[in-house]
């Protein structure tokens, strides 16, 4: 999995990519993760844009998301990955 923060341009100016392990999936077939990413020294205040997508590193691809509903899907070019919407640091 990656979230990566993007400015306006679709830059990515910092991100947190773990692996999703042996997560079982709901009963409604979710993969329900959490994790703490850790915001860099020296980031600037601002409205970052939140991008979130899956790494098949084996591969070397982005997964395809084929079912999403209610999110943007890949501004800037990134096809396979899902706008969250933004936090302002």
């Amino acid at each position: 999995m990656f979230l990566h923060f993007v400015d306006d341009r679709g830059e990515i100016c910092f991100q947190g990519d773990y692996p999703i392990g042996r997560a079982a999936p709901s009963p409604f077939g979710f993969l329900l993760s959490q994790r703490r990413i850790e915001i860099p020294a020296g980031t600037l205040p601002g409205c970052y844009n939140l991008r979130v997508g899956v790494w098949l590193p084996v591969d070397g691809r982005h997964l395809p998301l084929t079912r999403v509903r209610g999110y943007d899907r890949g501004r800037h070019g990134w096809v396979n990955t899902a706008q969250l919407g933004s936090v302002q640091i």
